[in-house]
């Protein structure tokens, strides 16, 4: 008993340490809280990036919110729309000069900056509503604290056999006489 004690814990152990190589390492993406008007609507959600930035940006890789009273119903894929990058910066104007975007309403509406005039537009796929200048753009990041259940449970199944071995090389105290 007292060896097979000793090489789980062992094993337990060096899990809990190195996740033994058999469970990927969770990302913990980032949410950023946006809002904006443009042609009078208001627009707001939440967006979802890639942990680190790359390329220019944080790659948005999820949307969700409303654009007045219709909810935003999906991301469009990169180049998918008058070559929208989803790319998400971290300070003002926050968009890039592809910007990113997503459908609302029955509408593929695309975000971006305009450099030449220092402002960020909405493109919107409405034939009567095609640009508009976007009223005060909002993005901020969210807490993000996401926890990994794998690495915990394997630390606790670590200190569990830490624990056990300790208690079974621990001397028994001699009975008295």
């Amino acid at each position: 008993m007292f060896r097979s004690t000793r090489l789980v814990a062992l094993v337990a152990g060096l899990l809990a340490g190195t996740s033994g190589g058999l469970v990927p390492a969770a990302r913990a993406n980032l949410f950023w809280d946006f809002s904006y008007t443009a042609f009078g609507m208001p627009v707001s959600g939440i967006l979802e990036t890639t942990e680190t930035p790359a390329g220019g940006g944080y790659t948005i890789l999820g949307i969700s919110g409303s654009r007045g009273t219709d909810p935003i119903t999906g991301l469009v894929a990169p180049g998918g729309y008058d070559s929208n990058d989803n790319l998400l910066t971290t300070s003002s104007p926050f968009v890039t000069e592809n910007g990113f975007a997503f459908t609302a309403g029955g509408y593929t509406l695309r975000p971006y900056y305009f450099d030449l005039l220092g402002k960020t537009y909405e493109y919107n796929s409405n034939p009567f509503m095609e640009d508009a200048p976007v009223i005060t753009l909002s993005v901020s990041r969210r807490s993000t604290a996401v926890p990994e259940p794998v690495s915990a449970a394997l630390l606790g199944a670590g200190l569990l056999g830490f624990a056990a071995v300790r208690r079974a090389t621990r001397p028994q105290p001699s009975p008295a006489a």
